[in-house]
């Protein structure tokens, strides 16, 4: 599959995920076409709906919680999460934002909830953390330097966020 890429490969394990068989390669070009590859070489390709599809960056994590990696992606001003419904690949959401977008992360749910997922936008200097079905959560987006880091405590009732805007470090919750 010819480049660019703008994110680095990504690998699930069958051990990672308790699926058997589940092991696989899995890149996207900046034009979000995906290529799968099997510990045998036998491949697949999709192709991933994410705004006009230019400029893509993607990250592979399970955010529908059903131990297969989704497909996470941004491309200007739009966030979209693809993945499987049974056997059939689809876009789970599509949604476009006020700021162009530097880095589309997912964000551990913490003690067994699904991942969130988390964007950043250098040019606006802002995150913004979305639930797995695309709507935002309340109080984002919030005025950052960097993405962010979620720390899950109070036995998984409480998550905070440790934020880097500018010279200073802030926790919010």
């Amino acid at each position: 599959m010819e480049g660019p890429y703008k994110s680095a490969p990504y690998y699930q394990s069958e051990s990672g995920a308790n699926i058997p068989g589940i092991n696989r390669i899995v890149c996207c070009n900046t034009s979000g076409k995906i290529k799968v590859v099997n510990p045998l070489g036998e491949h697949f390709n999709l192709l991933l709906s994410c705004g006009n599809n230019a400029d893509v960056s993607f990250e592979f994590a399970d955010v529908a919680g059903d131990q297969r990696n989704d497909y996470l992606a941004i491309s200007e001003n739009v966030i979209s999460l693809s993945g499987y419904r049974e056997l059939k690949f689809e876009t789970l959401f599509e949604k476009t934002l006020n700021s162009e977008l530097s880095k589309v992360f997912s964000v551990s749910g913490g003690c067994g909830n699904k991942d969130l997922v988390g964007a950043f936008s250098e040019s606006a200097g802002q995150v913004f953390l979305l639930k797995p079905n695309g709507d935002l959560l309340p109080f984002f987006p919030l005025a950052a330097t960097q993405p962010f880091e979620a720390i899950w405590t109070n036995n998984c009732k409480t998550m905070t966020l440790v934020l880097v805007n500018g010279n200073e470090v802030y926790a919010v919750r």
